[in-house]
């Protein structure tokens, strides 16, 4: 398990009154997925209750962010217990407050926790990944070259380079020798059938359309397709940020359903709990 949001951005990384807030979330939901998730780490929901009560106190002794064993086993707990979750009630329950109180937007869907990068829920990047793939090391760039940009810097090449990327990671998501306009569809017709996304949500996917592919067509191999050009996809991406951007967001949930397939494969992290079991019963003597 690698905490991805770090590298990306250290004040990303969720503190103690976010573990309060979902673990307190989680143990409101009905027997289930989390006893199971909770019994694979040899333990029962009262263990879980205690380690909630540590994390409130952690956050009044000092709100900082939680150590990498202890997001390890939140991960793990939080994946397992709302994959299958309705996602609308659990987000308003965990992270409406911590929204209230100026903490980042987080979202969850398909159980795996995300922090808005840019603005308001937009372009979301997972907090954690059991591994740092090409696509998730991909996506990390676009983020970070969207959040760099600003509007006086946006060059051909800068705006281009934002096509060409999402492009090539929808590429990556959906390996082989396809057309590009197919392994669009692919990926947006996984994502949107699934009960995770709002129907706000799925209208992100919007913009991908046939004339996309044929964009990324004309920039890489200079030639002219259905009436796209250089001229036409350059132009295209320098008036067309907004949509990019909206792209991007998009293309985020289909970064973090990979994370979630991903998630399935981890056994439950015993050690990683043996661990933050152990280094955080202290505080249970603090004020």
């Amino acid at each position: 398990m690698e905490l991805t949001v770090a590298e990306f951005d250290q004040k990303l990384v969720p503190t103690y009154r976010v573990l309060e807030s979902v673990h307190g979330t989680l143990l409101l939901l009905p027997e289930g997925a989390l006893d199971d998730a909770l019994a694979g780490l040899g333990v029962e929901r009262d263990a879980l209750l205690r380690l909630q009560r540590r994390s409130a106190k952690h956050a009044v002794y000092g709100d900082v962010h939680a150590d990498y064993l202890e997001l390890k086993v939140f991960t793990f707990l939080l994946h397992a217990a709302t994959r299958d979750e309705p996602r609308a009630r659990f987000e308003v329950a965990a992270f409406r407050m911590l929204a209230d109180e100026g903490m980042p937007s987080y979202v969850a869907p398909f159980g795996v926790l995300a922090v808005a990068s840019f603005r308001v829920r937009q372009l979301f990047f997972p907090v954690a990944a059991p591994r740092r793939t090409s696509v998730v090391r991909a996506y990390d760039g676009l983020v970070r070259h969207l959040r760099a940009l600003r509007e006086e810097d946006a060059t051909e090449l800068v705006c281009t380079a934002i096509l060409w990327r999402i492009a090539a990671i929808v590429d990556g998501l959906v390996p082989g020798e396809v057309p590009l306009y197919d392994k669009m569809n692919a990926v947006r017709g996984r994502v949107v059938q699934s009960k995770a996304l709002s129907e706000q949500e799925k209208r992100l996917w919007n913009p991908l359309q046939k004339a996309f592919a044929n964009r990324r067509h004309a920039l890489c191999h200079l030639i002219v397709r259905d009436g796209e050009s250089f001229e036409t996809a350059s132009a295209y991406a320098m008036t067309s940020l907004n949509e990019l951007r909206t792209v991007s967001t998009a293309l985020g949930f289909a970064i973090l359903q990979a994370v979630a397939d991903d998630l399935e494969q981890l056994p439950p992290p015993i050690e990683a709990w043996e661990w933050t079991w152990s280094n955080t019963a202290w505080i249970e003597e603090q004020l």
